[in-house]
């Protein structure tokens, strides 16, 4: 099972603490894919079991099961900043 995972700049280091894993979250995005950042991105994949975990602490992030890494930021018109 895939997940993807959005969080708003201002949010994402909240996110890396209650998740305790500072590795989560790495790769910036933007609506231009440009500077400035105004979101980070993960997704990830695992058993559903994991997959629903995560889903559960969805407070602080936008998260989607399901989906591909493309289709997910074409939803919400973001682009990975490279």
């Amino acid at each position: 099972m895939r997940i993807c995972i959005l969080t708003e700049n201002d949010k994402v280091e909240q996110v890396r603490e209650a998740w305790v894993n500072k590795n989560v979250m790495k790769i910036p995005c933007s609506s231009t894919g440009e500077e400035p950042v105004t979101h980070w991105f993960c997704t990830m994949a695992g058993s559903e079991e994991k997959m629903n975990s995560i889903y559960a602490k969805k407070n602080l992030s936008i998260m989607e099961l399901e989906i591909g890494p493309k289709e997910f930021l074409n939803k919400w018109n973001l682009k990975i900043i490279k």
